[in-house]
């Protein structure tokens, strides 16, 4: 059952340490987990500056495992390692790889301008966008396989974020506030757009997915902005996107605006309520945990009606965070300060996992129609922890460790898969990656499907029954009006008709 609200418990996580890493600006930064010779989980990052400089360091006591000088003659923008290799990506639109240890492999103009984003996919294949308002694939010997749009006149927007999902599915975020939706035929599936994100650059995009659904996780200014999406096939095998619901949450930061964020869980314990770390320019980050139905799901007890949260900022970084990774038990955040920070996740966050451990983390969203429940600010109350026994988390991170050995998918620059997204992964991978591990070189002609578009259940505004359903109503998220009709219940204070939940806004997706 869903009910109110509550954040029953606010703590401060302090920094395990603080630490110098550039000069200028810490621009990226990327996570892996490996395992040790004695069996245990250790982490990896990769973090690249203004000052060209790459390094590699201990997750767990921050020593310097790997330096290298005058890795670019312009600042890093995007930083990552896969298959082996150390890539990164600079503001000369260039992308440049080294092995293990280092040494240069490969340097190639990917770009006019500067280089925004990119990921690492089979074969060393690379993913890259930029703000030339294009994105490229290219094989391993540095070739353009792909170019999204096919026409460089279909988008004049700089590209800011991208990632590659199951489905060989690409999102790209736009300095624009468009998302888009291609397939690797270079066909665009979808547009997303609302009325609140137009002409606002999206520089922080996460998404999950889990079986056919997909979450997507957008920071803009003070709101987390989630679209909630379904893939869906016709007789033909031609994919299609259909949106299940928007919506919007305000309140998870208490101060600034998002500046990163990186999500864990889309529907922990069936709460409705995304776990996301969402990081801010006044040097602090923020995570929500559903803590009273960990301790009902813990002790195998039947879930209370109240959603109740213990809320946790992680302090100390003293500048703006420009970029965070999470990964084994850890957070990490560079800043524009230059330097590089460590915190443990809170014990919740541990126990959160082992319960949802082997657990389905598709939204609940279907047909246009979502079920959740009004958001709302509400005042805190003291908490009753009831301790129950921490779960092995080294066995937990070798079981993610085996499984990311099964994925052929790398993680975008600045993610690093954690259990959640490795389980939900796994199902699609086998049927979706044997497409990337065959697509042809740039110069072969593509025979082009056209692609069926979603049909909702029921198209039209359910107020006017004239106009489609265009908008979906914010606080509430029911995607079930028109933007006409929807302002009207703005403008007069009426409630969604679907939930009886109050509107204060409605924002205007694009088909």
């Amino acid at each position: 059952m869903s009910g109110r609200t509550q954040v029953v418990y606010q703590k401060i996580e302090h920094a395990r340490w603080r630490l110098p890493a550039h000069k200028g600006k810490l621009n990226c930064l990327h996570v892996r987990t490996i395992t040790s010779n004695e069996g245990k989980p250790q982490n990896r990052v990769y973090t690249g500056g203004d000052d060209g400089v790459v390094k590699v360091w201990g997750g767990k006591d921050g020593r310097i495992l790997l330096k290298i000088n005058g890795a670019s003659s312009s600042p890093i923008t995007c930083i990552t390692f896969a298959h082996s290799c150390i890539f990164i990506a600079n503001g000369h639109g260039e992308i440049i790889r080294f092995d293990a240890n280092g040494t240069p492999q490969r340097k190639w103009k990917a770009h006019e301008r500067k280089v925004t984003c990119f990921q690492v996919v089979n074969q060393k294949r690379v993913f890259s966008g930029s703000l030339d308002c294009k994105v490229k694939l290219f094989s391993e010997n540095s070739e353009v396989l792909r170019q999204f749009p096919s026409d460089p006149d279909d988008c004049r927007e700089g590209i800011l974020q991208l990632q590659v999902v199951p489905g060989n599915l690409l999102f790209t975020a736009s300095d624009a506030g468009v998302i888009r939706v291609y397939n690797m035929k270079q066909e665009l599936l979808k547009t997303l757009r609302t009325s609140s994100l137009e002409g606002v650059p999206i520089r922080s995009m996460h998404i999950q997915t889990c079986n056919n659904k997909i979450s997507v996780f957008i920071g803009n200014n003070i709101r987390l902005t989630t679209w909630y999406l379904t893939l869906t096939e016709d007789e033909c095998k031609n994919s299609s996107i259909k949106v299940d619901a928007v919506k919007a949450l305000e309140g998870r930061i208490t101060s600034g605006y998002i500046t990163a964020l990186r999500s864990v869980f889309v529907n922990p314990l069936k709460t409705k309520e995304p776990t996301v770390f969402l990081a801010s320019n006044c040097g602090d980050i923020f995570l929500y945990i559903p803590t009273t139905k960990i301790e009902a799901a813990a002790q195998g007890k039947a879930f209370v009606e109240a959603q109740k949260f213990k809320s946790y900022t992680f302090k100390d970084s003293h500048s703006p965070i420009h970029c965070i990774g999470y990964a084994g038990s850890r957070l990490y955040a560079g800043t524009t300060a230059g330097n590089l920070l460590m915190w443990k996740e809170p014990y919740n966050m541990t126990r959160l996992l082992s319960v949802c451990s082997g657990q389905s983390d598709e939204h609940p969203y279907n047909n246009n129609v979502s079920t959740t429940k009004k958001i709302v600010r509400v005042s805190e109350t003291p908490s009753c922890e009831i301790p129950v026994q921490a779960p092995n988390h080294d066995n937990l991170m070798q079981q993610v460790t085996n499984q990311a050995m099964l994925l052929d998918l790398s993680a975008p620059s600045h993610i690093e898969h954690t259990t959640d997204t490795t389980n939900n992964l796994i199902s699609l991978l086998d049927s979706s990656t044997s497409d990337l591990m065959n697509l042809p070189s740039f110069d072969v002609p593509l025979t082009v499907v056209p692609t069926s578009p979603a049909v909702p259940t029921n198209p039209k505004c359910c107020i006017c029954h004239d106009r489609s359903k265009d908008s979906a109503l914010y606080e509430c998220g029911h995607a079930c009006v028109c933007f006409e009709c929807g302002n009207k219940l703005v403008v007069t204070g009426a409630t969604c008709p679907v939930c009886s939940v109050g509107v204060s806004d409605c924002l205007k997706f694009y088909q």
